[in-house]
């Protein structure tokens, strides 16, 4: 039985189930809130005081929900030389 229903990965193709047309993403874990909230707000104001009684959610693309595997560019933001502007 395990034969006929387990298929090695190297001989699929993976593909999307369904095409996602837009999504909205959620700060599940307290962690995830306190990580993203220090990096904008600082670690004093990280977590705000509403987190723990309202869901927050916010709008994520559409065009990063891909099958495992699929190469994906991603930004590095500004960068800083060491003397001049930010290229």
């Amino acid at each position: 039985l395990r034969s006929k229903v387990i298929v090695a990965q190297s001989d699929v193709k993976m593909l999307l189930p369904a095409q996602i047309g837009d999504y909205t993403d959620f700060y599940s874990s307290r962690e995830h809130a306190t990580n993203v909230g220090t990096m904008f707000r600082g670690k004093d104001n990280a977590l705000m005081p509403n987190w723990l009684h309202l869901p927050v959610g916010y709008h994520g693309r559409a065009s990063s929900v891909v099958t495992s595997g699929t190469p994906i560019h991603r930004p590095m933001g500004q960068l800083k030389p060491e003397e001049g502007d930010p290229v």
